[in-house]
């Protein structure tokens, strides 16, 4: 980095050097935490693609079918209740999930926070059993469209049309992210409009518009079994998109396959694809007399494995805040500050658990050892995985004082700011809201090197390069090979102190 002359570079000239050097370090980090290279994968989702998959996502079988069975069996007041519960805690699973992604955005999803924050194992678990659920749920939503299509023509068999969907998602899948953007926006649009015509039909009679009359609160007294049956298959769609990209995650971080992170020329993650679309093919399944029994399988497996994954998620943001607060890191300054914490995420933890281990209480009275596996099979898996990886690899948990809550989050910076050039030099340096307080007299990740830098060529008389000082620590996190050094060539070296 030094100049022949001896004087330190240009700011210019040291910014793209220091760049380079956080990318080169960022790269080493990953592969120190057991993974490789991150794969390539292409960030050409626009706003408008995230919202409707969002949104077009959740909009699956739990309402087209499985509202169904929840009306009938408890009604509408307590499917309402129910719904209303579930979804508090899904609130704080969310928030408690976005507060720590925000000041980490790593790849590898909450995946790498168990890890990092909790232990290796549990990372490795929680990896495997949420691509479980979303692959489970992809056989779920094929099953779905059996059963949908078999309500209009029973005759013909469900096999052809499980197979033409699994296709058809799986092509989908394998074409650029920008194409699965396009296909899976107005598909989404197309279902919440008719999520929202079917809400209006419900209403017209509901009031009496049809012949049966005014309805009002009759199935309040006594609820009948029924359930919109809409064609269900883009749901399908975002299930292999998440998924496969939960298999590079794990791939990236070592908890899986080199090869499932390999990606071709424009960013598709082909062997991830292909690995998730496979769990479809259980939706064949569904040739057997026991079509709707499959279903209801599919439908708790993957239930019971997401709420696996939400404990963990709020399990490991109580673990993040800990670590704030042991290094007097103030939650005011994170880019998002999740609120009501932490009792909201002690709160989705506790019913997390607890919705986990009673929801097949019905299989111990009487017993029923089928009814026993359909409920605890993710519970099993989950604990299998998690003691498995820790007896092979012998993984301890993470203590507190070596938590790592800076690899990712440094060169995420000055991605950011770096993207902000065509600012003005006075817009550039205002001081920064997520600047943390030890930090805060030089606003910016691009002064705050800079500053590091003059320090360390300004003292360099009296420092050595073998000497282990303050200074030395901090700058290696930047540059495992020796840190931010500012080299003279023409200058003799100072004799050891």
């Amino acid at each position: 980095m030094a100049k022949e002359d001896g004087f330190p570079p240009s700011p210019e000239i040291f910014e793209k050097e220091t760049s380079e050097q956080l990318t080169k370090a960022g790269s080493d980090d990953v592969e120190q935490h057991g993974g490789s290279k991150l794969p390539e994968l292409k960030r050409k989702l626009k706003s408008r693609h995230l919202q409707m998959i969002a949104i077009g996502g959740t909009i699956g079988t739990g309402l087209f079918i499985g509202s169904g069975g929840a009306i009938a069996k408890s009604g509408p007041a307590g499917a309402l209740i129910a719904y209303a519960f579930v979804g508090s805690i899904v609130f704080s699973v969310v928030v408690s999930l976005g507060e720590m992604a925000t000041y980490i955005p790593i790849a590898g999803a909450f995946t790498s926070y168990a890890t990092r924050f909790v232990d290796p194992s549990l990372g490795f678990a929680m990896g495997w059993i949420y691509w479980f659920s979303w692959a489970i749920t992809f056989a779920l939503e094929l099953t779905a469209t059996g059963l949908i299509i078999q309500y209009w023509k029973s005759s013909i068999s469900i096999a052809i049309f499980i197979a033409i969907f699994w296709v058809v998602i799986t092509v989908i899948n394998l074409l650029p992210v920008s194409f699965y953007g396009e296909i899976e926006f107005w598909f989404s649009t197309i279902k919440v409009l008719t999520v929202i015509g079917f809400m209006i039909f419900g209403i017209c009679m509901n009031a009496g518009v049809g012949q049966q009359g005014y309805l009002g609160f009759t199935y309040w007294k006594n609820p009948g079994a029924f359930a919109p049956y809409l064609l269900d298959v883009i749901a399908a769609n975002c299930n292999v998109y998440s998924g496969s990209r939960i298999a590079v995650g794990l791939a990236q971080v070592g908890s899986a396959p080199r090869f499932l992170g390999k990606t071709t020329s424009r960013g598709v993650p082909i062997w991830s694809v292909l690995f998730t679309s496979a769990l479809g093919l259980l939706g064949f399944l569904n040739l057997s007399n026991d079509g709707s029994v499959v279903f209801e399988w599919f439908m708790n497996i993957s239930s019971i494995a997401g709420f696996i994954s939400w404990s963990c998620i709020n399990g490991c943001h109580i673990r993040f805040m800990s670590v704030l607060r042991s290094r007097n890191i103030s939650r005011d300054s994170l880019p998002y500050k999740a609120p009501f914490q932490p009792y909201l995420a002690w709160y989705g933890l506790f019913f997390n658990v607890l919705i986990i281990i009673t929801q097949g209480f019905t299989a111990f009275i009487p017993w029923n050892t089928t009814n026993f596996f359909i409920a605890y099979v993710s519970l099993i898996l989950f604990a299998v995985l998690f003691i498995g990886h820790k007896v092979i690899f012998r993984t301890k948990p993470v203590e507190l004082f070596a938590v790592d809550i800076d690899t990712g989050r440094l060169e995420h910076e000055v991605d950011e700011w770096e993207n902000k050039a065509a600012l003005t030099f006075k817009q550039r340096t205002a001081p920064h809201p997520r600047a943390r307080s030890e930090a805060a007299v030089f606003p910016t990740c691009r002064e705050r090197l800079l500053a590091l830098a003059v320090i360390e060529y300004l003292t360099s008389s009296v420092l050595t390069f073998d000497q282990e000082d303050d200074f030395s620590r901090r700058s290696a996190r930047a540059s495992p090979a020796g840190g931010l050094r500012l080299d003279r060539a023409d200058d003799p070296q100072p004799p050891p102190s």
